[in-house]
């Protein structure tokens, strides 16, 4: 995939994540204003945690493409050069483990809950639970980039230098200028 091609489809990952956002938002509202007034939205809550689910997910991936993650870098940062890149390749490797056993046991989970459904909706709850394996599967990706850059490139004087270039995802100038 070209680096062109690889920025839209982040940009679109991001423009998503702010959309489901903005719905969650408006739903939780929506459902609080009817629910006083006494006509409660019940579907409502129902659509938000669907969509909260998925913005979990790629708002992690958004969060750990441009090292937005807490990390105690401590005792990284104190080791030698050779040996803390060393330890940064270990630790992007066992970030892809987890990822791929979440997404593993999250499809897993998904194909349970297919007959499954949201009280309020006829919406199979797999849609929901899908955004685990889906999620991880993208996180799983900006992890393989980060340990190929850390394979090929100088060495980051820190871990949250990895990357440090990227536009920051909060910045939807600079992202779009490149649209």
């Amino acid at each position: 995939m070209t680096n062109n091609k690889a920025h839209k489809l982040e940009y679109v990952e991001y423009i998503i994540a702010q959309i489901i956002l903005v719905l969650i938002v408006l739903f939780v509202f929506s459902d609080a204003v009817m629910r006083y007034a006494g006509f409660p939205l019940v579907w409502a809550s129902d659509i938000a945690k669907l969509l909260f689910t998925w913005l979990v997910f790629l708002g992690g991936d958004i969060a750990l493409r441009h090292n937005r993650h807490i990390g105690i870098d401590l005792i990284v940062n104190m080791l030698p050069n050779r040996l803390k890149r060393i330890v940064l390749i270990f630790i992007q490797m066992l970030i892809a483990v987890f990822l791929i056993a979440i997404a593993w046991y999250g499809l897993s989970l998904t194909f349970q809950n297919v007959e499954r459904t949201f009280d309020s909706l006829r919406v199979s709850y797999a849609y929901a639970t899908a955004s685990a394996p889906i999620g991880c599967i993208l996180m799983l990706q900006t992890t393989i980039k980060k340990i190929i850059e850390l394979m090929k490139s100088p060495l980051p004087e820190t871990f949250h230098d990895i990357n440090k270039d990227a536009d920051c995802p909060m910045d939807v100038n600079a992202l779009s200028e490149n649209h």
